[in-house]
């Protein structure tokens, strides 16, 4: 019955890259689109970020 082990675990596995993959490419295209910046701008103004050009 190792068989029926192994196999659930890959199950497991590959379920778990699967969904791992799928939001890694929704943030990725979420971020390429440029909506991240346009919430970013409807949660606050770009002088109410101190450190936007003085990172160091």
């Amino acid at each position: 019955m190792k068989w029926i082990q192994y196999s659930q675990r890959s199950r497991m596995f590959f379920g778990t890259a699967a969904w791992t993959i799928a939001t890694l490419g929704i943030l990725l295209l979420w971020d390429a689109s440029g909506l991240d910046m346009m919430l970013a701008r409807a949660a606050a103004p770009a002088g109410a970020f101190p450190l936007r050009d003085d990172w160091l």
